[in-house]
């Protein structure tokens, strides 16, 4: 087991520290994880067809994401507990932050390790499966889709923003919010299933007489 002290070291109130060590401890297992892939299929067909793969990838991305991930936690629940420890956390050092010296070295060191320790817990979130993290299937805006990466990150961004957060995490370059596409793609994939039906239909007339 990793000794954790040249980092706990940084951060005298008790509380914070042990909330720290849990975030490492539990860090420090989802990075020994095997990655989990597979969920995609190798090909989307456009329109319809593409409907029914799509819900068989979410069918099975939320079969997996039901299963024990991190002690009594599954994947999603341990996203939601890393959010709720980064708001805490933030809070606690804020409140520990000296009066009168915005630029105390000490409290700036523990600002960027914090930041550092939610960085790396969440790209060790999204590496152990990140055909989950990165699957845009949530309602962003009116014309745009979100992953559950980018709900944690914006939740990052929210909680630990007034200490220094900014999405500049290591694996930030990764995509996580989609366009919705517009309505005459989907007509156009819809033709191109029934021309597709209609192939199928004629060459089997032609063999079976």
């Amino acid at each position: 087991m990793t000794n954790f002290d040249n980092i706990l070291s940084l951060f005298p109130d008790p509380e914070l520290s042990a909330r720290v060590e849990d975030i490492l401890r539990a860090t420090e297992v989802i990075a020994n994880k095997e990655p989990v892939y597979g969920f995609h299929h190798k090909f989307y067909v456009p329109g319809w067809i593409g409907v029914i793969q799509q819900q068989i990838v979410q069918n099975k991305m939320d079969k997996f994401s039901t299963q024990p991930y991190y002690l009594d936690k599954n994947y999603f629940q341990y996203a939601d507990w890393l959010i709720e420890q980064s708001k805490e956390m933030a809070d606690l050092l804020m409140r520990s932050k000296p009066e009168g010296d915005e630029e105390n070295e000490d409290y700036n060191k523990q600002c960027n390790a914090l930041i550092k320790l939610f960085n790396l817990a969440f790209d060790c979130w999204i590496d152990s499966c990140p055909e989950i993290a990165t699957y845009c299937n949530r309602e962003y805006t009116e014309n745009t889709l979100i992953s559950p990466a980018g709900i944690v990150q914006n939740a990052f961004k929210e909680s630990l923003g007034p200490i220094g957060y900014k999405t500049t995490s290591p694996k930030s370059g990764r995509k996580f919010v989609d366009e919705v596409k517009g309505f005459f793609y989907m007509i156009a994939s819809y033709i191109i299933n029934l021309m597709l039906l209609a192939a199928i239909f004629g060459l089997g007339s032609l063999i079976f007489g």
